[in-house]
């Protein structure tokens, strides 16, 4: 069952039931939208109550989801909101922690427009829910009316894609919204913030522009479905000579109406890299730094034993000589490390990276893949620059 835009207006003003997802089309800002005429700038609140709270579970490869239906109920929202230029801006940008044992939240930048004739302005705004402790994402929108410096219409919400593999649902819903004042925003400094971010982004193009832009380069060439399944493509895109030309964006409900906004996570490229650069740069200000002992940074790692004579770069290589395992992935696969992956704070996590493995061989002289290594690291390197 798919909805009209006018039942979706229903909807979020609480006169019909929010029965079956919608296309996210339904959430876009319309072409010949005119600018809103009511401003929002203040706090959104609402909490979804269960019986409003709809999914439908499509994978669950790892058995994760509970019976009970926690996990297709969002986390309480309160969010402040700044409006300027037609765009709805978070105050709170990054993830912010979920009240429950679920997800936390990170809200993106939406758009805000007058809804027709109806007196309403409405705003669109894009948001991930996140897997507590984990980088599974997924991508959702959400979308209410207001009018004067009050008036707020129920919140519809809607999750229709995600990056993870093993726990893919649709995910849709209404809750009773409130709107405050919050005298702690500034809203000049998050406008001005947002127009430097956005000032600063790559310029961007749609990819069949490159057969425009590049005589003979077929777009046709990238994102191909000899690669990678239409049905688990979301996005693709080619760098060259400083433009993005960006392909896809899609989702099992239509393209996401916030394409720019999407969260799509890396795990090993984005730790690989981050810990590359940082020890890089830091051996390039200091040369040696390379050279320090994990053991002279890290003593719940010294505490433990085993690791003398570990290097910062044979953590970056992981080639610590302390594993279970040589056999390709094992020791990452392993049950017992996934309790590293869970660990909610820190010092768990240092308590196990430190622990896990026994030594078997001398540094620097057998790779062993670890994300624990690279957790070390950044430990490590963030004490030594303190």
């Amino acid at each position: 069952m798919i909805f009209a835009a006018a039942a979706l207006a229903a909807v979020m003003a609480g006169e019909i039931p929010y029965a079956a997802p919608v296309k996210l089309a339904e959430f876009a800002q319309p072409l010949d939208a005119a600018p809103p005429q009511s401003t929002f700038t203040g706090r959104l609140r609402f909490r979804v109550a269960p019986k409003d709270a709809h999914a439908k579970l499509m994978t669950d490869r790892w058995k994760i989801a509970t019976t009970d239906g926690a996990w297709a109920v969002p986390p309480a929202f309160d969010f402040g909101f700044v409006q300027s230029d037609g765009h709805l801006i978070p105050v709170e940008r990054g993830i912010v922690a979920g009240d429950g044992d679920w997800w936390d939240w990170i809200v993106g930048p939406g758009r805000a427009w007058q809804d027709g004739d109806s007196g309403w302005s409405r705003a669109s705004v894009p948001f991930a829910l996140i897997e507590r402790n984990a980088n599974c994402i997924h991508n959702g929108v959400l979308s209410f009316r207001f009018r004067g410096g009050s008036e707020v219409s129920h919140v519809a919400y809607q999750v229709s894609q995600e990056t993870c593999w093993y726990f893919q649902f649709d995910a849709w819903g209404t809750a009773a919204a409130t709107r405050a004042p919050d005298a702690g925003i500034d809203a000049q400094a998050v406008a001005t913030a947002f127009r430097t971010e956005t000032a600063r982004r790559l310029p961007v193009k749609p990819i069949d522009a490159l057969r425009r832009d590049y005589q003979g380069l077929d777009p046709g060439s990238f994102g191909s479905e000899e690669d990678i399944a239409p049905r688990d493509m979301t996005a693709f895109g080619v760098m060259l000579r400083g433009v993005h030309y960006a392909g896809g964006c899609d989702t099992r409900a239509g393209r996401y109406p916030h394409c720019n906004e999407m969260l799509l996570p890396s795990y090993s490229v984005a730790k690989s890299i981050v810990g590359g650069y940082a020890l890089m740069r830091a051996e390039r200000l200091h040369p040696g730094v390379r050279n320090a002992l994990l053991v002279d940074y890290v003593p719940e790692c010294r505490a433990a034993g085993g690791w003398d004579g570990v290097t910062f770069e044979q953590l970056l290589d992981m080639a610590t000589g302390r594993y279970d395992s040589t056999d390709n992935q094992a020791d990452e696969d392993d049950s017992n490390t996934s309790r590293f992956f869970i660990a909610p704070t820190h010092a768990e996590k240092l308590q196990i990276a430190c622990t896990r493995y026994p030594r078997k061989s001398p540094p620097g002289t057998q790779f062993v893949y670890h994300t624990t290594d690279t957790y070390l690291l950044g430990t490590a390197l963030a004490a030594w620059w303190r």
